[in-house]
C-alpha cells in the first residue's frame, strides 16, 4: 500500500471517529431539542434560546488567537509542538480571556431585564468554552482525534443525563424547569471539559515557557493569520442567525421560542455533515498544491450527505405534532429555510477550508461582508412588508443561494474551478424538498423523497461513488477515472 492509501485510509479512520462521536452528539441534540423545551414553559424556552443564540458568538471572543493557532500549526505532530512556545500561548490566552470575561461583565450591568443575567453568565461561561477551543483545536491539529471524540462523547453524555433527569421531575411532579437553572448545567458541563482539558495538556500550560517579550512578533503573527478568518467567521454566524436576531429583538419571546425551535432541528442535522469538516483542514494542508483537485469531490459528497439528511424532515415533523404540539408553529419555519442548509453547507464545511489553506481568509470576509449587508437589507424589507417570521425565513434562505454563488463563483473565476453541476444538483434536490413536503404526507413524502434524492444521488455522482469504492478497496483509482471526477463539472 503506497503512502497515498495509507494517507486516505487514516483520513477516512479520522473522519470514523468524529462521525461515531457525531452521532453520540446528534443523539444528545435530540434528546435536548425535545425534552427541553417539554419540561420549559415557552417563555422560559425563550431565554433559553436567547442564551444559546448569544452563546454562538463568544467561540469568537478569542479575537483571532486560536484560530491563528490552528492555522499555522494544522498538519504538525504532538511532538513536533514547540512544547514552550505553547506554554506562552495557553498563559496569553487564559489572561486574554480573563479580560474579555470582565470587559463582558461590566457591559452587561448597561443591558435591561433578562439580557443583564444573560450576559454576565456568558462572561463565566466564555472562559471554559474558549479554552476548551483552544485544545480542542490542539487536538484537531495534531489529528488527535480519539482524544477529540471521547471528550465530545462525555459533553453529550452528561446533556442526555441533565435532559433525563429534568424529564423525570417532569413526569413524575409536573416540574417545569427555570431557564437559568438549564443554563447553569450548560455553563458547569463546560467547565468540566475545560479542566479536563487543561488536565490533558498540563504540559502545555505547566513547566517552562518562553518570554512575551521575546515571542511578540510569533503572538503578532498568530493574530494576523487569524484575525481575518475570525472576523469572517463571526459575519459567517450572523448571517446565519441574523433572521434569528431579528425574530428576537422585534417580536415576543413565546414567538421567538417557536422560530428558534426550528434551527433546532436544524442543527441536529448540521451535527451529521460537521465530522467532515473536522478533519478536512489538516488533512488538506498536508496535501499542498493539490489540494484544490479535490475540491468538486468534497463539495459534492457533502452535498448528497446533506440532500440525504433532509429525509429527517419528515420524522422531525411527526415527533412535533405528537410530542411537541405547542411547537408545530415551527414546522413551516422548517420547511423554509432546511434546503438553504445544502448551499450553507457547502461554503461552512468545504469553502471555508480551501480560503485558509490558500491564505484568502481576507477574500473570505470581504464575502461575508457583502453576505451579512445583503441579509439585513433582505430581513428588513421581509419586516416591513410582510410583518411575518416566515417572511424573515424566506429572506435567509434566500441569502444562502447567494452567498453559496458568491463564494463558488470567486473560486471559478480565481482557480476555474466550475460549480455548475453541484449548484444543479442543489437546487433540483432542494426543489423536490418542497414540492415532496408540499404534497404529500409524513410517511408517503419520506419514501418519495427518499427515492428521489438518492437515485438522482446515484445518477449525477456516480463517478464519485466508483472513487470512494475503489479507494475502500485499497486500490488507487485509474488516474484517467481521477482526472474525470475533477473535471466533470467543466462539461
Amino acid at each position: 500500500m503506497d503512502d497515498t492509501m495509507k494517507q486516505n485510509k487514516k483520513v477516512t479512520l479520522n473522519i470514523v471517529k468524529v462521525v461515531i462521536s457525531n452521532l453520540i452528539i446528534l443523539l444528545a441534540g435530540v434528546v435536548n431539542g425535545f425534552i427541553v423545551p417539554k419540561v420549559m414553559h415557552v417563555a422560559d424556552y425563550g431565554v433559553y434560546k436567547i442564551f444559546s443564540l448569544y452563546a454562538t458568538y463568544i467561540s469568537l471572543l478569542h479575537i483571532g488567537f486560536i484560530d491563528g493557532v490552528y492555522i499555522i500549526f494544522a498538519g504538525k505532530s504532538y511532538d513536533e509542538l514547540n512544547k514552550p512556545l505553547f506554554r506562552l500561548f495557553s498563559k496569553f490566552l487564559f489572561g486574554l480571556e480573563l479580560g474579555i470575561a470582565v470587559v463582558v461583565s461590566i457591559t452587561a450591568f448597561f443591558l435591561p431585564g433578562e439580557y443583564k443575567w444573560i450576559f454576565l453568565i456568558l462572561a463565566s461561561n466564555l472562559i471554559f468554552v474558549n479554552v476548551g477551543l483552544y485544545f480542542q483545536y490542539i487536538s484537531q491539529v495534531t489529528e488527535r482525534f480519539t482524544e477529540l471524540s471521547v471528550r465530545n462523547i462525555i459533553k453529550s453524555i452528561l446533556s442526555i443525563l441533565v435532559a433525563v433527569v429534568l424529564f423525570i421531575l417532569y413526569k413524575l411532579f409536573e416540574y417545569y424547569t427555570n431557564a437559568y437553572l438549564f443554563i447553569a448545567t450548560v455553563v458547569i458541563i463546560n467547565f468540566l471539559l475545560a479542566l479536563w482539558y487543561c488536565y490533558t495538556y498540563r504540559d502545555l500550560i505547566f513547566g517552562e515557557a518562553l518570554k512575551f517579550r521575546d515571542e511578540k512578533d510569533q503572538i503578532i503573527k498568530v493574530f494576523k493569520e487569524g484575525v481575518p478568518y475570525t472576523l469572517a467567521s463571526f459575519l459567517a454566524s450572523f448571517v446565519l442567525t441574523i433572521d434569528r436576531q431579528f425574530v428576537s429583538i422585534l417580536y415576543e419571546n413565546e414567538v421567538y421560542a417557536v422560530y428558534a425551535f426550528a434551527y433546532n432541528m436544524l442543527a441536529l442535522i448540521t451535527t451529521a455533515t460537521s465530522a467532515i469538516s473536522t478533519v478536512l483542514y489538516p488533512h488538506l494542508k498536508k496535501s499542498g498544491d493539490d489540494a484544490l483537485k479535490s475540491m468538486p469531490r468534497i463539495r459534492n459528497i457533502v452535498s448528497v450527505v446533506t440532500g440525504i439528511m433532509i429525509l429527517a424532515y419528515f420524522v422531525l415533523i411527526y415527533i412535533v405534532t405528537y410530542f411537541l404540539p405547542k411547537y408545530t408553529d415551527s414546522i413551516y419555519i422548517f420547511y423554509i429555510i432546511l434546503p438553504g442548509l445544502m448551499f450553507s453547507s457547502v461554503i461552512s464545511v468545504v469553502l471555508v477550508n480551501f480560503f485558509k489553506i490558500l491564505g484568502k481568509q481576507r477574500v473570505y470576509l470581504f464575502i461575508s461582508l457583502g453576505t451579512i449587508l445583503l441579509a439585513f437589507a433582505l430581513n428588513m424589507g421581509a419586516y416591513y412588508i410582510f410583518g411575518t417570521t416566515s417572511s424573515i425565513s424566506w429572506a435567509s434562505t434566500i441569502t444562502m443561494v447567494i452567498w453559496y454563488l458568491v463564494s463558488n463563483g470567486y473560486f471559478f473565476i480565481k482557480y476555474k474551478i466550475p460549480f455548475w453541476k453541484n449548484l444543479v444538483f442543489v437546487s433540483i434536490v432542494g426543489a423536490g424538498f418542497y414540492v415532496t413536503a408540499h404534497f404529500f404526507n409524513n410517511w408517503i413524502g419520506f419514501l418519495i423523497y427518499g427515492f428521489f434524492v438518492t437515485g438522482f444521488s446515484i445518477l449525477v455522482n456516480y463517478k464519485e461513488l466508483k472513487f470512494l469504492l475503489a479507494s475502500r478497496k485499497n486500490k488507487q483509482p485509474d488516474k484517467k477515472e481521477n482526472v474525470e471526477i475533477n473535471e466533470e463539472e467543466s462539461e
